[in-house]
């Protein structure tokens, strides 16, 4: 029952456990399992009544109340689902899904107030939680927990909650920064907060693409470079096409009234050079922003004057051009222009993408980080996500890791995946094999990836 509950068949689940229930009738596990069967078959009231048979066994079933937890929700019962949920998380602190669980309903009630006031008692309490340490589980006994590095999830968990609320919590993430003397924490807060101030940023200048006519000027695209790897290529594409009956009805709008045809012809120049410096600040901007589609820039760069031609071929030597880099580095006339050139077309350092991390069952020329053995039918190697430098695990030295994780974790912020590329505080525990950094969801994503396997062989026998 278990194997198709994770293979996402609930309807032949639920059969296979009614058949279990026949032999071992007072197992709240098969009722634990039942109710989340029922759930995600839409069926609210018969988790419920799994749930309740569960609990009637062993009122402290960690997966009978979760799953009633989520029942309530389900049914919109959300003081009930809270008081559930609060109730388990206080016996087992540890439970980052539970806590996410509460964060969602609370966030699904768009209490912000709630989640900030949250955000700031997990960051005030984060120094003062030790490493490790036992912990008694009501019905569980005294396991071993790491308070500290729950503490980080909790708090990951709610930055990217509360990001949804865009810009408006930069200032009480900024505020946060204060509660804290750990630079890793003051970090990521400084980076979210960040983060959501460009998004923000991006957004409004996205706007103003797309009403280029309307809106352009030096002012709103001084950002443009900066934002290029947020901003679309349709945008920048729509947003540098200006034509002069855009600057005489620009005119008539920015300008008082006026019959004089030398002010009128005064400040048509000047919105033309306004409009010429937001039409090259885009043109820089696309070849900047990483896109392969630069039809427009070597078009332009052709037919254009001499000013956006000039434009175009500093965006093309941005984005790695040859001849466009031989071009500007030929126009650039005293030593401080040379000096920006070169800094141009230095060859930039590749900015490491993140992603999820690949997998790979046959490859003669990938090996092993950790132990050097290369990929074979058993031994599968999770390597790294796409635009990383080549980096694989075998499944083998994966299973080593978790048996051994609690002498092989790190806890330096500066540290990174090596496969999926996340930094140690948005991944909240790093381990270390034989050099080889890999985070706790690559690990629980391997680890997925075997039992799939064991699984799907399991089923082929049967």
């Amino acid at each position: 029952g278990i194997i198709t509950t994770h293979s996402g068949k609930y309807t032949n689940a639920l059969s296979h456990f009614r058949t279990c229930l026949e032999s071992d009738a007072s197992n709240p596990d098969i009722f634990a399992w039942m109710a989340k069967a029922h759930l995600h078959l839409g069926e609210i009231k018969a988790a419920m009544n799994a749930c309740e048979r569960a609990l009637a066994i062993s009122p402290d079933h960690v997966l009978a109340r979760m799953a009633l937890g989520s029942a309530y929700f389900e049914n919109k019962e959300t003081d009930s689902a809270l008081s559930v949920l609060k109730t388990l998380l206080a016996d087992a602190p540890q439970m980052t899904q539970v806590f996410k669980d509460i964060v969602h309903i609370r966030a699904n009630g768009r209490d912000t107030d709630w989640l900030l006031r949250l955000l700031r008692a997990e960051v005030k309490r984060y120094e003062r939680m030790p490493v490790r340490t036992k912990y008694h589980v009501r019905g569980h006994g005294d396991i071993m927990v790491r308070p500290r590095s729950t503490t980080l999830k909790r708090i990951e968990i709610l930055l990217a909650t509360l990001s949804n609320s865009g810009a408006d919590i930069v200032e009480p993430l900024v505020e946060a920064m204060d509660l804290t003397t750990d630079e890793g924490l003051r970090f990521r807060l400084w980076e979210v907060a960040l983060t959501l101030l460009s998004h923000a940023e991006a957004e409004k200048l996205s706007a103003s693409l797309k009403n280029a006519a309307n809106q352009f000027s030096k002012d709103t695209v001084a950002t443009a470079i900066l934002l290029s790897d947020q901003l679309e290529t349709e945008d920048l594409h729509r947003g540098v096409w200006l034509t002069p009956d855009d600057l005489q009805r620009a005119a008539g709008v920015r300008f008082d009234e006026t019959t004089d045809d030398a002010v009128l012809h005064r400040n048509i120049e000047q919105l033309r050079e306004e409009a010429r410096v937001w039409q090259a600040t885009l043109l820089v901007t696309l070849g900047c922003s990483g896109t392969d589609n630069l039809n427009l820039l070597k078009d332009w760069s052709q037919r254009a004057d001499n000013d956006l031609s000039t434009a175009c071929h500093i965006g093309l030597a941005a984005s790695g051009d040859e001849q466009a880099q031989r071009f500007v580095k030929a126009r650039a006339s005293n030593p401080i222009l040379q000096q920006q050139v070169d800094i141009l077309c230095a060859p930039s350092l590749v900015k490491l993408s993140e992603g999820p991390p690949r997998f790979t069952s046959q490859n003669e020329e990938l090996f092993c980080r950790s132990c050097g053995e290369q990929p074979t039918t058993d031994n599968q190697m999770i390597r790294e996500a796409e635009g990383r430098p080549k980096t694989a695990l075998c499944t083998n030295c994966l299973v080593e890791i978790i048996d051994a994780s609690d002498d092989a974790v790190t806890d330096n912020p500066a540290t990174s995946c090596a496969l999926c590329g996340k930094p140690n505080m948005a991944n909240t525990m790093i381990y270390l094999r034989n050099g080889c950094e890999v985070c706790d969801g690559c690990l629980q994503l391997g680890l997925r990836r075997i039992n799939q396997g064991e699984i799907e062989r399991f089923l082929h026998t049967l």
